[in-house]
This record gives C-alpha cells, structure tokens and sequence, in this order.
C-alpha cells in the first residue's frame, strides 16, 4: 500500500459538516422524550462512569542488564473503581458514586479516612460495593444511583 509509520501534525476534523442539524434531531427527540413520557425535570439528567485506578501495578524495576525475565510484583494488581458522574438539566451537579469491587461494605473506604464526613455528608457521594467481584457498575448501583437521587 506504499504507507509508512508516520506522526500527526494537525488534530482530525471533529464537527460534523451536519452539526446543525445534529444537534436539532437531538434536541426534537429529548422534547419528545420528555413531553411523551411526562418525565419530571429533576429526572433528566446525562451521567457517565469510568474506571478509576488509583494504585496501578508497578510496571518497572531495577533488575541486571541483559535479563530475559523480570519480575516485578503487582505486576498483574490494580487498585481500581468506578466512578459515575451525572449532571441534571437544570445544571446542577449530582453527588459522585463510587464502586467498588466486592460483596460486602468492608470493600469501602473506611469511614475514618481523611474527608470521609465530608464526602459524604457535605458532598453526598455515595460509596458502594458492586456485590461482585469486579468493581464495574451493574443494574442494581445504577437503579440505587437514581433511586437515591435528592433535588
């Protein structure tokens, strides 16, 4: 095919040609949404999750110069959560819930960490465990998400 491995040097185009009329489709079928489906203004809100690492595993290590082998331990270790973001339509920021891998609250942060009171009692986040053994969101920490939503 005559290619070759090269660096970028412009950012790809990103809007659409279309945007227009994108965005108009979008705002129609949000209209329509709520006003067909009598959905309260408090309930339309965007949110996200992503996963969280906050203690990847070591990736290097000193070791002797021309080692095939080199181990490195929590290699194959992540310290991970998930985290779900929201926003409501009116703007308001929602409180964060976090996820944690595991089927009982001893997953959790403890409740004497540092700003623990304050996350959750200023802050309203929510700490969960996914009650599996994988810290991803499932049907349950979202329903308890939106059930437990104050405005």
């Amino acid at each position: 095919m005559g290619w070759s491995l090269r660096r970028a040097t412009r950012p790809g185009k990103k809007t659409p040609d279309n945007i227009t009329q994108i965005l108009t489709d979008a705002a129609l079928r949000l209209v329509w949404t709520i006003s067909t489906h009598d959905v309260p203004q408090p309930l339309d809100v965007n949110s996200d999750q992503t996963g969280v690492t906050y203690s990847a595993g070591g990736l290097a290590t000193w070791a002797p110069i021309g080692g095939k082998q080199v181990e490195v331990l929590g290699k194959d270790e992540r310290r991970t959560f998930t985290l779900m973001v929201g926003i409501s339509m009116s703007g308001e920021v929602l409180p964060f819930q976090a996820i944690y891998s595991g089927k009982t609250p001893a997953s959790l942060p403890t409740s004497n960490a540092s700003n623990y009171t304050k996350a959750t009692e200023e802050l309203k986040f929510r700490f969960e465990h996914s009650n599996t053994n994988t810290y991803w969101s499932t049907i349950e920490t979202m329903q308890s998400y939106c059930q437990e939503l104050s405005f």
